[in-house]
């Protein structure tokens, strides 16, 4: 949908992230968010056309899902922590099946702390870091069996974790570009799974989610010496040991205790890509 076009035609329709609109707007869903034009600015006629071909408005309760005006509306009064959002699109769940999915999910995430659907079909589980969050991989087979099990579709976009402090609703943002940019190419995906097709068509300087990555987990010079010297040696964990003078044991430890703190793996060589690439942009 050509938004400048609306735009001439309706002065008064403007962009939004939140589906949520109070009953004097239509909400005209996007690949990149919502259109929202006042219900006032349109004739009987055009309104009636309309809803032929848009859904109900989908009503979120905000009180009981306090995470959705974080995400969208900006509000910052969060927990200190880390955070992570995972874009779930189901496509074939039964009104009858999604009770039972959503309490399968919270026994399976043991520390969501927010979980709900913004549409019809596309859900948001937000989780809390700990020592406990499962890995791209175990995820991988965990939403593969569910698929199984409850006999639908699934695409997962699982985003990093960020600090409370950090501006999430704009990074959701970026996070909810990509899934809508990749998810009809993977089922179950990370930022390190698309980093070179994402940077293909955007300036990684541009970028506020790989900037709080960055900000977040790599200020320590010890881990961006590691991060450089493993891309240097091709992931050859003896050979960046010697060049660190570090005993290997040493340096499993360190790369370990990485992961522990940032979900980031640097013996994937996707993740040692987008470690390296943080580095070697955002280092001042």
């Amino acid at each position: 949908m050509n938004f400048q076009k609306l735009k001439a035609m309706y002065p008064t329709a403007y962009f939004s992230r939140a589906s949520h609109s109070d009953n004097q707007e239509i909400c005209l869903p996007t690949k990149d968010g919502f259109i929202k034009i006042p219900k006032k600015d349109l004739t009987e006629k055009e309104l009636d056309l309309i809803a032929l071909f848009i859904e109900p408005d989908f009503k979120i309760n905000k009180d009981k899902h306090p995470w959705y005006s974080i995400l969208f509306e900006e509000q910052k009064d969060i927990i200190e922590n880390y955070y992570r959002v995972l874009q779930i699109q189901v496509t074939g769940l039964s009104s009858f099946q999604q009770p039972i999915f959503l309490e399968e999910l919270q026994k399976i995430f043991g520390n969501t702390i927010d979980l709900f659907f913004i549409n019809e079909n596309m859900l948001l589980l937000i989780e809390k870091q700990s020592k406990e969050c499962l890995s791209i991989e175990d995820l991988e087979g965990i939403f593969l069996a569910l698929e199984i099990d409850f006999d639908f579709s699934l695409r997962v976009f699982i985003g990093p974790f960020h600090s409370s402090e950090s501006n999430l609703s704009t990074l959701f943002a970026e996070e909810q570009k990509i899934f809508y940019q990749y998810n009809s190419k993977y089922k179950c995906f990370d930022l390190s799974t698309i980093v070179v097709n994402y940077l293909a068509t955007e300036n990684i300087q541009d970028s506020q989610l790989l900037l709080d990555l960055y900000t977040s987990f790599l200020g320590n010079s010890e881990i961006r010496n590691i991060i450089s010297s493993l891309w240097k040696n091709l992931g050859n964990l003896s050979s960046t040991a010697k060049d660190l003078y570090m005993h290997r044991n040493t340096l499993l430890y360190k790369i370990d205790k990485f992961y522990t703190e940032s979900m980031i793996n640097l013996k994937d060589s996707n993740n040692l890509f987008l470690s390296y690439l943080l580095v070697s942009t955002f280092q001042a």
